[in-house]
């Protein structure tokens, strides 16, 4: 468990980095920075817009704004993370604000704000059609963390946060 670990992520949306930090006695210390894309990405600017630890507390994924993608990442032992896949599809993924794993970690939902209508220069949410975006379900594979379209996407104009709620009986 991350909370028995003393561990912590912080996104730097404006460089599109990730740090990771431990926490001891009342403070963090960062340890590892990583950028959030590929390196042999030669786009001109991403930012990142969201974080999220898998459910089982081995997974990590954030989603990067520019590249057009939501990195899997597995956490290690100790603590440092490493890249395990980028999926991108700007069918499936464009100008990702949010997303969310669902309560049992089975399904990622991504909110896209919008769909590909030609690229500005430098990535910017104008980027995107207006009155456009979606929400596309995958499924994850908690040991892997591969996802999978599950075909699912629902057509949506710029959504920007997903909630769950449990019904009870």
């Amino acid at each position: 468990d991350l909370k028995d670990r003393n561990l912590a992520y912080l996104l730097l949306e404006h460089i599109g980095a990730v740090m990771s930090l431990k926490y001891d006695d009342g403070i963090f210390t960062p340890f590892e920075i990583q950028p959030t894309t590929p390196s042999d990405w030669m786009g001109l600017n991403n930012t990142t817009a969201e974080i999220q630890i898998h459910p089982n507390g081995k997974l990590l994924a954030l989603s990067n704004r520019g590249h057009d993608s939501i990195l899997m990442c597995s956490i290690l032992d100790d603590g440092r993370l490493e890249k395990l896949r980028y999926y991108k599809d700007e069918d499936l993924i464009y100008i990702s604000r949010f997303f969310t794993f669902t309560e049992d970690g089975k399904q990622l939902y991504c909110a896209n704000i919008g769909t590909s209508g030609g690229k500005e220069l430098y990535m910017s949410e104008l980027g995107a059609q207006p009155g456009t975006g979606s929400i596309t379900i995958f499924d994850v594979n908690e040991e892997t963390g591969e996802l999978c379209f599950t075909g699912q996407k629902i057509e949506f104009p710029a959504p920007s946060c997903l909630i769950f709620k449990t019904i009870e009986n």
